[in-house]
């Protein structure tokens, strides 16, 4: 199995793979979800770093930073959005897309005092 192929199996039964700022791999989701996916992530994990690293455009990305998503999470509050499935889609999708981030980035500072 590729690890392009992981992340969108794994997205398809409810795990989200995110890369953090010092480039690990979290998995979120259902528990049971999580642990099955847990050994084809370990097995193939250099690959979905880069795979995680790459936006939709297919250039590199930097990985999201800590003031990024804690100003994101903050403007998901902010507007209602508690569903911590949306959030992790959200956070996700910023942290494998440079265009999502900026969207979000730019939602945060137009609603944030």
């Amino acid at each position: 199995m590729t690890p392009a192929a992981i992340l969108k199996e794994a997205m398809a039964d409810g795990v989200s793979l995110t890369i953090s700022p010092a480039g690990t791999i979290k998995a979120t989701g259902d528990g049971a979800a999580v642990s099955r996916w847990l050994p084809a992530i370990r097995e193939h994990k250099a690959g979905i770093v880069e795979a995680l690293k790459v936006g939709a455009d297919g250039t590199a990305t930097a990985p999201m930073t800590a003031h990024e998503e804690a100003a994101i999470r903050a403007w998901l509050v902010y507007i209602g959005e508690n569903d911590p499935a949306t959030i992790d889609v959200v956070l996700n999708q910023c942290s494998t897309d440079a265009d999502a981030l900026d969207y979000f980035m730019r939602r945060a500072g137009e609603l944030m005092p």
